[in-house]
C-alpha cells in the first residue's frame, strides 16, 4: 500500500512517536548484526503501530543512517522526520530540546547537511559533544535565532519537562514567564513532552499567562525493545508531510490525542463511483468523518449528491418543482444506462455495495454476491439537497420532525398499518349485517301476514286435518338446516386442519452445539405436537361418518313424506270438495300448507337475524376495541416523538419544538370537507366539529350526539359518515409542531435566521449515521457558519459522517475536513480531485476555487492584517 492508498479516505488518526533514538545515540544499545539494524528497527516501529517517528539522537544527526531508515520505513507507510535532541545551555543541567526539521534541511539541491551545520555551529569550540552531556553554546532564545538564520522550517518540543534537564525542572517561574512572552519562543515551541497532571503543570500554565502549547509523548528508547513503550500520542493527518505534523500540533487544531483512538461506532459511506454519464469512471472516497465537495457553480457537486440520494433511495422533496429538478439532474448526470456503485461499511467492518442503474431498482451486494431483500444497516441518514434546508409552506415543521425521527418510528408505524387493516376487516364483517334492520322488518311483516291468513283456516277446521302434513314439512325443513350447518362445520375444520398440518410439518428440527440438551427437548415436544393433527383427523372422520348418517336420516324423512303425498293429496281433495259444497270457493287447502311453510321459514329467518344481531353487537364491540387500539398506537407514536423532541430541546437552548397531539385542526377540517363533499353541509359546521372532537374515532363514539346537535342536517351527516367510515376511522389527524427560535415562532424569523436555527437543530442529532447537506451556506451568514455550524460539526463528526457540498471556505478550512473533493466541469464531464486538506494539491484547489485564487487570497490577508494593526 502506497501513501495515496494509506490516506485514501482522507485524514486519519495515527500513532506518532516524537522522541526516538537509534544505535547512533550514545545511550542506545543494539546487540544484533549491524546489517540487520534497519530491518529490525522498522519492524519495531511497525509492531508498535507507529506511523510517524522523529529520530532525535543526543546532540547528533547521522544523515546516512536516517536516509536508510526513512527509505525502509516508507515501504511500510511509516513517515520519519529528521531531528536532534539538543542539550541547550540553560538551567543547571541544560535543557533537553527535541528539534524537528523539515526535510529540506538535508534534501536540497546543494546536497548539504544543514542539520549538522547547525549542530557544529551551536557546539563550536567543543569536542566529543555527541558522546557526553555537553551543553550547547546558546540559550533557548539564541538557539532559535541561530536556527532561524538557516531560513528553513522546524519546530521544537521540550523533552521530559518535569525531569532533570527538562524545561520545567531546570528553570524558575520568572524565567518561564519571560520565555512565554517572547514571540519567537511561542512561534517555535510546538509541544511539551511527558507532562503529567500536577500542581507544577497548573503553575506553568499560570506562568505562561494564557499561552500553552500541545502535549506529546515519545518512547525515548534505549534499545529496540523499548521502541514504542510507555505513553502514546496520536495525531490526525492526511499526508506524510512536515507541514501536516506541524499543523496537527497546533493547540486549536484538535488533531492531537494522548488516549487510545476511539473505535468507529457508526456505519458510513466509503465511496461512490460511476460508470457512464458526466462522472464516467469517477470515484470519490469519503472519510467516515467530514467531507466537503467544493467547486464553482455548475461543477457537478449537486448532481453528485443527488446521484448518491438516488442510489440510497432517500426521500425527494415533496415540492413538485424541486422534485422534478432533482429527478432531471440525476437523468442528466447518469445518462442512459449510467450506473452508480456506493460502498458502505458498518461498525464491524463489513462492506456492502449498492449498485443502481438509471431507471432500475437498487441491488445490494455483500462479498460481491447479490443479496435480494437485504437492507443496508445505515441508520437514519439525513439528506438535505439545495433549497431543502429551509422548506417553506404548510406542514414544513412536521416534515422536518419526521425526517429527523428517521427510522425510530418504523416499528410503531408498522403496527399502525397492521391495526388499520384490523379495523378495515372488522368493518367489512360489519357490512354484512348492514341490512339487518330491513330484513328483520321484512320477515316480521311476512310472519304477521302469514299468521293472519292462517287464522282464516281455523274456523273451517282445516288446521287439524292438515296438521300431519304441516309437521312433516317443518321436520324436513329443520333437518335440512341442521345437516347444512354440520356440513359447513366439517368443511371449515377440514380446511383449517390441512393448512396447520402443513405448517407443523414444515418446522425443521433444531440443532445446536452449545444447547444440544435443550434442543433435544424442544424437538421431542415438537414431535409430540406433530401427532396432534392425526388424532384430530380421527375425530373428524368420525364426525364425517355422523354427517353421512345425518344425510341418510334426512333422506329417509324426505322419502317418508313423499310416500304420504297421495294421502295428503286425498285429504286436500276431500277438504276442497267440502269447502266447495259449502260455498267457500276462495279457500284452498293447499294454501294452508304453503302458508305454514312460509311461516316456518319466516320464524327461522327471524331466529337467524336474532343471532346475527348478537353477532353484530359483538362485532361492534370488537370495532370499538380495535379503534381504541389504533388510537392508542397513534398516541404511542406521538409519545415517542415527544420523547425525542425533549432530548433535542435539552441538547441546546436556542431552538425549542412544542408538539401537540392531533393538533393540526385545519387539516382535520379540510379532510372532513373532502369526505363529505356533496352533503351541502356548511364549512362552519365542519370547523365546529373538528374543533370540538379530537378525530373521527371520537366523532364515531358520539355520533348520536353529533347528529342530534346538527338538527335537520343530522341525518345527512350520519349518512355520509357511515358511507365513508372505512376511510374516516383509519385517518390519522396529524400532530402539529411549533418551532421557536430564541422564544419566537420560527415562521416569524428571517430566512437566514430560520436556516441558522434549523441547521443547528439538525447538527444536534446523535442517532444518524450520515448527514448530507448541499450548500448549507445559501441562507447562512459567515459568522453563523463559523460560530455555530462549524464548531458543532467539529464536536460531533467523530460519531456522524458529514458530506457537504459548499462554496464557503469556512467548511473545509475551519471545519478541518478530513476529505475534500474538488469538482470542475471540463468537456461535458466532471473532473474530481480527491484528497485531504493536508494535500498541497487540495490546498491549491481550495485557494483557487473558494478564495478567488492565490493573488486574491494574499491580498485579502494583507488587508486584514492592516485592519488588525
Amino acid at each position: 500500500m502506497d501513501e495515496l492508498s494509506f490516506f485514501q479516505h482522507g485524514s486519519k488518526w495515527i500513532r506518532a512517536d516524537f522522541h526516538l533514538h537509534t544505535k547512533r545515540d550514545r545511550e542506545f544499545i543494539y546487540a544484533g548484526d549491524d546489517n540487520d539494524f534497519i530491518k529490525d528497527y522498522i519492524s519495531a516501529l511497525k509492531t508498535a503501530n507507529i506511523r510517524v517517528g522523529i529520530i532525535t539522537n543526543h546532540n547528533k544527526f547521522d544523515r546516512e543512517e536516517f536516509k536508510n531508515l526513512r527509505k525502509a520505513a516508507k515501504k511500510e507507510n511509516i513517515y520519519l522526520l529528521p531531528g536532534v535532541e539538543l542539550s541547550i545551555k540553560d538551567g543547571a543541567n541544560g535543557i533537553h530540546t527535541l528539534i524537528v526539521f523539515q526535510e529540506d534541511w538535508i534534501d536540497n539541491q546543494a546536497n548539504k547537511d544543514h542539520i549538522n551545520s547547525f549542530i557544529e555551529l551551536t557546539f563550536a569550540g567543543q569536542t566529543n559533544y555527541d558522546n557526553s552531556n555537553s551543553r550547547s553554546n546558546h540559550d533557548i532564545i539564541d538557539t532559535i535565532r541561530e536556527l532561524d538564520k538557516f531560513q528553513k522550517e522546524y519546530f521544537m518540543i521540550f523533552a521530559h519537562v518535569e525531569n532533570t534537564s527538562g524545561l520545567w525542572h531546570e528553570l524558575k517561574d520568572g524565567r518561564i514567564t519571560e520565555l512565554g512572552k517572547k514571540e519567537e519562543f511561542r512561534c517555535r515551541t510546538a509541544a511539551f513532552q511527558k507532562v503529567k497532571p500536577s500542581e507544577t503543570k497548573e503553575k506553568v500554565i499560570a506562568w505562561l499567562e494564557g499561552w500553552y502549547p500541545s502535549e506529546v509523548e515519545g518512547s525515548d528508547p534505549k534499545s529496540i525493545e523499548q521502541v514504542g513503550k510507555g505513553e502514546k500520542s496520536y495525531i490526525k493527518i492526511g499526508a506524510f508531510t512536515f507541514e501536516a505534523i506541524q499543523f496537527a500540533l497546533k493547540p486549536k487544531a484538535e488533531r492531537l490525542l494522548k488516549s487510545e483512538i476511539q473505535k468507529l461506532k457508526h456505519t458510513w459511506i466509503r465511496s461512490i463511483s460511476f460508470d457512464g454519464g458526466i462522472f464516467d469512471k469517477t470515484r470519490i472516497d469519503f472519510s467516515e468523518e467530514m467531507n466537503c465537495l467544493i467547486g464553482i457553480r455548475g461543477s457537478g457537486k449537486s448532481a453528485l449528491l443527488e446521484c448518491l440520494r438516488y442510489a440510497l433511495k432517500l426521500p425527494l422533496p415533496s415540492n413538485t418543482e424541486d422534485y422534478r429538478y432533482k429527478v432531471d439532474l440525476v437523468d442528466f448526470a447518469l445518462e442512459s444506462g449510467g450506473k452508480i456503485v456506493v460502498e458502505i461499511e458498518d461498525a464491524s467492518g463489513n462492506i456492502y455495495e449498492i449498485r443502481r442503474i438509471l431507471n432500475h431498482n437498487s441491488d445490494v451486494y455483500f462479498n460481491d454476491v447479490l443479496q435480494p431483500g437485504i437492507s443496508i444497516p445505515l441508520k437514519d441518514p439525513l439528506f438535505f439537497g439545495q433549497k431543502e434546508l429551509v422548506k417553506r409552506g404548510e406542514g414544513s415543521e412536521r416534515e422536518l420532525v419526521s425526517r429527523l425521527m428517521g427510522t425510530k418510528l418504523d416499528n410503531v408505524r408498522k403496527e399502525i398499518r397492521m391495526q388499520h387493516q384490523k379495523v378495515l376487516d372488522v368493518l367489512n364483517s360489519l357490512d354484512k349485517f348492514q341490512s339487518l334492520d330491513e330484513l328483520e322488518q321484512e320477515y316480521l311483516n311476512k310472519k304477521r301476514t302469514t299468521e293472519f291468513k292462517l287464522d282464516l283456516f281455523k274456523k273451517y277446521g282445516i288446521e287439524k286435518q292438515l296438521n300431519r302434513q304441516v309437521v312433516f314439512n317443518a321436520d324436513v325443513t329443520n333437518s335440512q338446516r341442521v345437516v347444512t350447518a354440520i356440513d359447513t362445520f366439517i368443511n371449515s375444520f377440514d380446511l383449517f386442519l390441512n393448512e396447520q398440518s402443513s405448517e407443523l410439518a414444515s418446522l425443521a428440527k433444531l440443532e445446536s452445539e452449545e444447547n444440544a440438551d435443550t434442543m433435544l427437548s424442544i424437538n421431542a415436544l415438537m414431535e409430540k405436537i406433530r401427532k396432534v393433527p392425526d388424532a384430530i383427523m380421527k375425530f373428524l372422520n368420525d364426525t364425517r361418518q355422523c354427517s353421512t348418517e345425518l344425510h341418510e336420516k334426512l333422506s329417509d324423512l324426505e322419502q317418508r313424506r313423499d310416500l304420504l303425498k297421495e294421502e295428503f293429496a286425498s285429504i286436500e281433495r276431500t277438504l276442497n270438495e267440502q269447502l266447495q259444497s259449502s260455498g267457500e270457493k276462495g279457500i284452498r287447502p293447499d294454501d294452508f300448507v304453503k302458508l305454514n311453510t312460509e311461516l316456518q321459514n319466516a320464524k327461522l329467518a327471524l331466529e337467524e337475524i336474532a343471532k346475527n344481531r348478537v353477532r353484530k353487537n359483538n362485532i361492534q364491540d370488537e370495532l370499538r376495541k380495535e379503534l381504541r387500539s389504533l388510537s392508542n398506537l397513534w398516541h404511542t407514536e406521538y409519545k415517542m416523538i415527544e420523547a425525542e423532541i425533549l432530548k433535542l430541546n435539552d441538547s441546546q437552548k436556542a431552538l425549542k419544538i412544542i408538539p401537540i397531539f392531533k393538533g393540526d385542526k385545519e387539516i382535520f377540517k379540510n379532510e372532513m370537507i373532502t369526505q363529505f363533499r356533496g352533503s351541502h353541509l356548511r364549512e362552519s359546521t365542519h370547523k365546529n366539529i373538528s374543533e370540538k372532537y379530537a378525530d373521527f374515532i371520537s366523532i364515531f363514539d358520539s355520533l348520536d350526539s353529533v347528529c342530534s346537535e346538527l338538527g335537520e342536517s343530522g341525518d345527512v351527516f350520519r349518512k355520509y359518515f357511515t358511507d365513508n367510515r372505512a376511510t374516516l376511522l383509519t385517518w390519522q389527524v396529524p400532530n402539529s409542531f411549533h418551532i421557536k427560535y430564541h422564544g419566537k415562532e420560527l415562521s416569524e424569523h428571517s430566512l437566514g435566521q430560520r436556516a441558522s436555527a434549523l441547521i443547528l437543530f439538525i447538527l444536534s442529532q446523535s442517532d444518524n449515521d450520515v448527514i448530507v447537506i448541499d450548500q448549507p451556506e445559501d441562507d447562512l451568514d459567515n459568522q453563523t457558519i463559523f460560530e455555530d455550524v462549524i464548531k458543532q460539526v467539529r464536536a460531533v463528526k467523530q460519531n456522524i459522517q458529514f458530506i457537504f457540498a459548499t462554496h464557503n471556505a469556512n467548511f473545509p478550512v475551519l471545519g478541518d475536513t478530513e476529505q475534500v473533493g474538488a469538482c470542475s466541469f471540463v468537456d461535458s464531464n466532471t473532473v474530481l480531485k480527491v484528497g485531504s486538506i493536508d494535500d498541497p494539491t487540495i490546498q491549491k484547489a481550495i485557494v483557487s476555487i473558494m478564495e478567488g485564487g492565490h493573488e486574491a487570497f494574499t491580498r485579502r490577508k494583507e488587508i486584514y492584517q492592516q485592519w488588525k494593526q
